[in-house]
């Protein structure tokens, strides 16, 4: 491409903001003295850990009939939707609002890992489930 001497005074500009933006961007990267791997990992441990308080927290889900048992999504695919589905109780309701909020932050937490390291391909759809109560325990049957 041949550009005249006006063409390429006006293009200056806009291509030093574009190296500086770049450069920018790489030294914040830098600074923070983490790769992509590192933040990956940092971000996979976190995510792992959450899930691992959101089971902890979900253990008894103590219940007395199916209208105390609730399907919750969960997770993040990078393609959409849910990568988990969660029983859970509903029977106490200060634990049940912790529950859920302990969902939300484990689904923060794989759409910034998505948003990290995005996987090759769309992960599978979580089969669909209803929530029964049996024998005083809330769990999930197929639809």
């Amino acid at each position: 491409m041949n550009l005249n001497g006006s063409t390429q005074q006006k293009l200056a500009p806009i291509i030093m903001v574009g190296i500086l933006g770049i450069a920018t961007n790489s030294s914040l990267a830098w600074s923070k003295g983490k790769s992509i791997a590192d933040r990956t990992e940092a971000a996979q441990n976190k995510l792992q850990e959450l899930e691992a308080k959101v089971n902890t927290m979900n253990s008894k889900k103590a219940c007395d009939a199916d209208s105390q048992c609730e399907v919750i999504e969960g997770g993040s695919r990078h393609c959409g939707g849910p990568s988990k589905l969660f029983v859970i109780s509903t029977s106490n309701p200060k634990h049940y609002s912790q529950l859920k909020a302990k969902i939300a932050e484990y689904t923060k937490a794989e759409e910034e890992l998505n948003r990290t390291d995005p996987p090759l391909s769309c992960t599978a759809v979580p089969v669909p489930l209803n929530a029964v109560c049996k024998e005083g325990q809330c769990q999930s049957a197929k639809l």
